[in-house]
C-alpha cells in the first residue's frame, strides 16, 4: 500500500509521506514541522511546541527522533527546493496543512487501493470521509512496529514516539505475517 501511494503521490504527497511514516509523527506534529526543527549534523528531529502556530505538545511528547540517510536525503531535496518555507509542508499561503486526512483520502482513491468494502467506498465518498481503512495515524503505527521489528527496544521506542507508558506504545505493535515469522524462527539455533 505504500508503494501504491507513493507512486501516486506528487512530490509535496511524498515528503509528506515520508515525514509521517519515517519519523512517527502524528498529523499536528506534521503539520507544524519545521526545519529548525532538524538537527542536520546529529540527524535529529525535534517534536516541540510552536507558540506562533498555538500548537502545544504534552511535556512527554517533546523528543527528538533519528532521521534515517534516506529520509535526511529527502529534507536535503525538498529543503533546496523549497528554501524560503519555515514549515516543511505547508499550504500555499505558508501556513500548517490541516488537510492531510484529506490528502491522504484523495491518494488512496488515486492509486486506487481503497478497501472497497467499508461504506465510503461502496458509497464513493469523496474527501475526509474517503475509505475507513486509510488515517494518518496508520503511518504512525507501521513506524512503531517497524522499529519492534526491526529490533529497537521497547523504552527507546516509547521516547521516540512519546508515550508516557509503555503500554500504549505495545497497543501499536501489530504481529509478524506469516512469512515474516516463519522466516525469523528458522533463524533460530534451537540446539545451539
Amino acid at each position: 500500500q505504500i508503494k501504491a501511494l507513493m507512486g501516486a503521490a506528487d512530490a509535496y504527497q511524498h515528503m509528506a509521506i515520508s515525514m509521517l511514516l519515517k519519523l512517527g509523527l502524528r498529523d499536528g506534529e506534521g503539520q507544524h514541522a519545521e526545519w529548525s526543527d532538524i538537527d542536520w549534523l546529529d540527524h535529529t528531529f525535534h517534536v516541540q511546541s510552536k507558540a506562533k502556530y498555538e500548537f502545544t505538545v504534552k511535556d512527554f511528547e517533546d523528543r527528538r527522533i533519528p532521521i534515517g540517510d534516506d529520509l535526511m536525503a529527502e529534507f536535503k531535496e525538498w529543503r533546496a527546493a523549497h528554501p524560503k518555507n519555515a514549515l516543511i509542508i505547508p499550504t500555499r499561503s505558508g501556513r500548517p496543512n490541516g488537510k492531510l486526512l484529506a490528502m491522504l483520502k484523495g491518494l488512496v482513491r488515486k492509486a486506487g487501493i481503497g478497501c472497497g468494502v467499508c461504506a465510503n467506498c461502496t458509497h464513493g465518498v469523496t474527501g475526509q470521509s474517503g475509505c475507513d481503512e486509510f488515517y494518518l495515524h496508520k503511518f504512525r503505527a507501521t513506524w512503531i512496529t517497524s522499529l519492534f521489528r526491526a529490533g529497537f527496544d521497547p523504552v527507546t521506542i516509547m521516547a521516540w514516539a512519546g508515550h508516557e507508558d509503555l503500554e500504549t506504545t505495545l497497543r501499536y505493535a501489530r504481529p509478524a505475517a506469516s512469512p515474516t515469522g516463519i522466516a525469523a524462527v528458522s533463524n533460530i539455533k534451537w540446539e545451539g
